[in-house]
Parts: C-alpha cells; structure tokens; sequence
C-alpha cells in the first residue's frame, strides 16, 4: 500500500512537469505562424532591441556640441635645508569648446543618426523576409498536406477496385503483366506517399525553427480547407508598384542620403572662405598655502581655414589677466601651401564618386523594374495556366466517372482507370503548386510595397 502511493505522488509530481516541458502549437494560417514567431523568436527579439539601442546611442551622441571640461590640481613641497622650504598648490579649470564649423558636426552627427536608424529599418526588413520564410515553408507545408490527401484517396480508389481486377485476372479476362503492373503502380503511390510524409516532416522541423520553438516542442500545422482562401490579390499595374515600391525602398533612400550627404560636404568644400573656430577659456588658483591666491584667467582663441584649396591657415590668440588687469596678449599664425597635385586628384576622384552615385540611382531603378516586370509575367502566366488546369480537373472528374462505368460494365480495364486516376492526381499536384507561387508572388509584391519606415525618410 505504501510502495502504491510513492507510486501515484511520483506521477503526479512528474505529470505537471511533462506537460509544461512540452508546448503544443497549433497554427491555422500564415498569420498565425508569423504573429507566434514575431512574438517567440528570441533572435527576433534580441536584434530589435540591439537596433533601438544603437539608435537611442546614435541620438545620445552630442559629445561634440558639448564643451570640454579639464581639470587639473598640483600640490608640491621641495625640502630645502640650506633655506625656506618652498610650497607651490595650484588648481586650473578649463573648456574647450568648438563655437563655429560652417555645419560640419551638424552634418556628421546627422548622418550618424540616420544610418543608425537605417540599420534598425535593415534589420525589420530583414525580419520582414524571414517572415517571408516562414509564410513560404508554411505555404510548401499545406501543398504537401494536399497532395498527402489526394494521394491517400487515390490510393484509396486503386485498394477499391483492386479486388476486381484480382476477379479479372483469376477468370483470365486480363493477362498477368496488366494484373502485375496494377500491383506496381499501387506500390509506386504508397512509396511517393511516404516520401510525402518525409517532406511535411522536414518543413515542420524547418517552421518549428523559424517559429523558435524547442526542440521537445509539438509543431501542428491545421490543413487548409481552400488553398484559394490564402491567396490575397494584389494591384498588378507595373507604374504604380514600381513608384511605391521606390518610394518605400530603404537601399533607394540609403542611396539617396548618402548622395545627399556628398552634396552638402562638397558645399562645404566651395566655402573655403569660411573659418573653423574654437574657445578655450581657463582660471586658475595658485599658492603656498590655502586660500589660494587668485583667479587667474586665460583665454585662447583658435580659427583655422583648412579648406582653402591653396592654402592652409592656423592662427590663435591668447590672453591672460588677474583682478581685471591684462597680463599677457599674444597672438599666433601660421600658414602653409598644399600639394596641389594631391588637390586635384582627389578632387577628380570625387567627381567620379559623385558620377558614380548618380549612375547607382539609375541602375537600382531599373534592376527594380525588371524585377517587378519578371513577376508580374510570371504571375500572370501562373494564372492562365491555373484556370486551364481548373477546366482540365472539372473535365477529367467526369471523365473519370465514365471510365468507372465503363470498367463495370467491361469495356476498359481496371489498369486504364488507375492510369487515368493517376494522371488525374498529378493535375491536382500542378493545382497546388501553382497555387503556392501565386502566393508567394503576391507576398513579394506586398513586401516591396510596403512602407517600413513608417514615413521617418
């Protein structure tokens, strides 16, 4: 009795446990897989919150629009035993501060700014194709559900009228290699069958991982009742997806800045006149002993005009005072010539650069546009062909019910409707794969559309 109940408390202790190691999801439709992965994925999560950390940072820095503080203290003692000992404290506070650039740091931290915030857009439409992925396996999954079901009802028919033509053959109304080759073509649907259960079980594995389930997780994909239903249509006019598609591209808008970019620095190189000026106020405290005489206070002025295309200029001035009277002013220049052959060639090279740029805007356009053209054609193909197949299935299921009338009443062989049930099956297949890359044409089209950005650019 005793020995009974460990028993029972070890299986309700281990019980509970078993049920919350294993998860069981179930997905109904494509969105469904999509909302479980956004929501589940670890790696999904984490690059997101590693991209909204690297924009809030590139936000956060404006450490150059900020002065420089230093600070410095001194205190010494110099022992001297031939006279007094000698004591010096000394304490200075000073900035830097950049005051005037012409908008260079502007430009600089902008950028910064923007690529961080590109690299966060990248990164959703990086997680935009692999959800792509995942509505593509998904997809392949539910076609293979339905061939799963067409071949089990074939082979269902071939086990209906199987004892027929074993009654044909033993009356001798058939010869032994139709009977044999019935025998083979049943073996040949249950072999692909399996090799169909192996495909559904590489793509539920393959999903289970987009999805980021565990491995003890239970992945169960619910079959579709209509393919049809999944199919979303979209607005097939090549002028309007190619200017939205454009207009919403994150490598297009990339280009675009960067060019912009290039423009405002050549700006500033036009506007050589134009100085780059910097502070650098400072007090200071010195003494023997505390308190500390002083302030002491300094100034230096900095200005520079490096973007001169012959010259380059340096000059400052300083100036130092204590209780409102002017110590020291003094003042500094220097000026330099620059390589001139240097100047031009990187000047040619920045031509070329900007050439360059302009020319990657016209290709991205058209490489877009064909793109968008190849699928519109192969969409369209993929529909004709699809209703030709519907007329082809609807003439064939009758068909098929007059072969069956014709093998009851001995006409046609048993093998001839196994043969016609067979090709009749591959149509359904063609069905559904053409279904399949409708779907994922109109998934592709959906995501150049779309707008990720959310109108930040």
């Amino acid at each position: 009795m005793k020995t009974y109940r460990k028993i029972t408390l070890l299986l309700l202790l281990i019980f509970p446990w078993y049920l919350t190691a294993q998860n069981i999801v179930k997905v109904r439709s494509c969105e469904d897989a999509v909302k479980y992965s956004l929501e589940n994925n670890k790696k999904i999560l984490i690059s997101r919150q590693s991209a909204s950390a690297e924009v809030c940072s590139a936000r956060k820095d404006i450490g150059a629009f900020i002065p420089k503080v230093n600070i410095s203290f001194n205190d010494s003692s110099i022992v001297n035993p031939s006279s007094n000992d000698y004591k010096n404290k000394n304490l200075s506070i000073g900035f830097s501060w950049l005051l005037y650039d012409a908008g260079q740091q502007k430009n600089e931290y902008k950028l910064k700014k923007i690529e961080a915030l590109f690299e966060q857009l990248m990164n959703e439409e990086n997680i935009n194709d692999h959800c792509l992925q995942i509505m593509k396996i998904y997809f392949e999954c539910q076609k293979e559900l339905k061939n799963k079901e067409v071949f089990l009802q074939t082979i269902e028919n071939s086990k209906k009228w199987k004892a027929a033509i074993e009654k044909e053959f033993s009356l001798g109304l058939i010869v032994e290699t139709d009977y044999l080759d019935y025998e083979i073509k049943c073996l040949e649907l249950e072999k692909e069958l399996v090799e169909i259960e192996d495909r559904i079980f590489q793509l539920n594995s393959s999903l289970k991982n987009l999805l980021g389930m565990m491995f003890e997780d239970e992945l169960i994909v619910i079959p579709s009742e209509n393919l049809e239903n999944e199919i979303i249509s979209t607005d097939d006019d090549l002028n309007s997806i190619f200017h939205q598609s454009l207009s919403n591209s994150l490598e297009y808008k990339k280009l675009k800045v960067e060019f912009e970019y290039s423009e405002k620095l050549k700006e500033l190189e036009n506007a050589f006149y134009l100085p780059i000026i910097s502070i650098q106020p400072g007090i200071s405290f010195q003494g023997e002993d505390y308190p500390l005489h002083g302030p002491k206070c300094q100034l230096m002025i900095s200005f520079s005009f490096d973007r001169n295309p012959f010259l380059s200029f340096q000059g400052s001035q300083n100036l130092s005072s204590e209780k409102n009277v002017l110590l020291e002013s003094t003042s500094y220049g220097q000026s330099s010539s620059k390589n001139q052959f240097a100047i031009q060639s990187q000047k040619k090279l920045e031509k070329l650069n900007f050439c360059n740029q302009r020319l990657s805007f016209l290709e991205f356009e058209d490489k877009l546009k064909m793109s968008i053209c190849n699928l519109l054609v192969q969409k369209k193909q993929l529909i004709i062909s699809m209703e030709i197949q519907k007329k082809e299935i609807t003439v064939n299921e009758k068909l098929n019910l007059i072969i069956e009338k014709e093998v009851e009443q001995g006409q046609k062989r048993t093998l001839d409707l196994l043969e016609h049930q067979i090709e009749f099956m591959k149509k359904k297949l063609c069905l559904h794969e053409a279904f399949m890359q409708i779907f994922l044409i109109n998934k592709m089209i959906e995501k150049l559309t779309s707008n990720i950005s959310g109108g930040n650019f």
